[in-house]
């Protein structure tokens, strides 16, 4: 049994493009798990206690990484959000052109987009 994210990371805050890399390859890895345990369960009734046993891990493997998954979304989205507030302090104060409300939001979101695909 492998763990999809045992590599340890210094900084635990992932990019938007790793953190969907990551779901992906957890996606691809599960769907291979699943399917292969349908395809045993079907052939081994009489030991389905040791597959309850080891789905029941599984599920446990899974929660550890929907738990890793959602503190790195919930991270993500507050740099974002304190991002948004820096750029915006930015235009409203410092920025040498004079904008009025929408252009800072138009600037704002396209930095956004760029630093999301960081």
């Amino acid at each position: 049994m492998e763990d999809v994210n045992n590599e340890e990371r210094k900084d635990p805050v992932v990019s938007l493009k790793e953190l969907n890399d990551i779901l992906e390859q957890s996606r691809t890895i599960w769907s291979d798990r699943i399917e292969e345990l349908s395809g045993r369960l079907k052939e081994e009734l009489k030991k389905s206690e040791e597959l309850q046993a080891e789905v029941i891990s599984f599920i446990q493997i899974i929660t550890s990484e929907i738990t890793k998954n959602s503190y790195n979304i919930i991270i993500s989205n507050a740099k974002l959000k304190n991002r948004h507030k820096s750029r915006f302090e930015f235009y409203n104060s410092s920025y040498p052109i004079k904008t009025n409300g929408t252009e800072k939001l138009k600037l704002i979101e396209s930095e956004m987009a760029y630093y999301a695909k960081k």
